[in-house]
């Protein structure tokens, strides 16, 4: 069975990226710990997870947040 939900502004939701740069594809911010050793961006103090964004707030990037 395939349930749609509808995610409006308000919403808390979970969310896992890689963010890339349109023109040039370059990775510069990610939520999952293989992705950031993949794209060279592994940092050992950080803790790599899904975030939780408030949809419409401008909680993350623009372009995520539309």
């Amino acid at each position: 069975m395939d349930t749609e939900i509808e995610i409006k502004n308000g919403d808390f939701i979970e969310i896992s990226y890689i963010a890339k740069v349109q023109e040039t594809g370059l990775v510069f911010d990610v939520t999952d710990e293989s992705a950031a050793k993949e794209h060279g961006l592994y940092q050992q103090s950080h803790t790599y997870k899904p975030i939780i964004i408030c949809v419409g707030r401008n909680d993350i990037l623009k372009g995520l947040d539309a």
